[in-house]
């Protein structure tokens, strides 16, 4: 069984490494016409014309908040994003302890079945609300088993 803290090490190590990956090749995670209007929710999120659309706020809500810090609403998204996958990928970590206490490659399966899975990598770099969505559902999961 991993330390929690080697978990978080790695963690933060794997949202580097995709933060320096978008940052080579110059991905600004806005793919397909979901992602600009979650970022022109994001820009103008306490509008009324923001509210008037059917889109889920929490995720351009997060990202407003991060583009108060950063100044850069596509680069805010992107982050609430890839924190999203490795938050989810930490939950997933331990729902399946919980689950399975006595497992010692836990780390080991989330890594090669989840944290390389092209999908959930997709959902991580691209502005979508998919990998908050995730966090937001392994949450739940967690706070059932736990």
């Amino acid at each position: 069984m991993v330390p929690e803290k080697k978990i978080i090490l790695f963690l933060a190590l794997y949202s580097l490494l995709l933060i320096t990956l978008c940052s080579v090749f110059q991905f600004d995670g806005l793919y397909g016409q979901d992602g600009y209007a979650y970022l022109r929710q994001a820009k103008t999120f306490f509008s009324v014309k923001s509210h008037s659309e059917f889109w889920p706020p929490m995720y351009a809500f997060a990202g407003w908040l991060f583009s108060l810090v950063l100044q850069n609403e596509i680069l805010a998204l992107q982050l609430v994003s890839i924190m999203s996958l490795t938050v989810s990928g930490f939950l997933l970590i331990k729902v399946v302890q919980h689950l399975y206490p006595n497992s010692k490659q836990t780390f080991l399966f989330v890594l090669t079945v989840y944290l390389t899975s092209p999908f959930a990598v997709r959902s991580g770099i691209v502005v979508m609300s998919d990998a908050i969505a995730v966090v937001f559902c392994l949450l739940v999961a967690y706070f059932i088993f736990v």
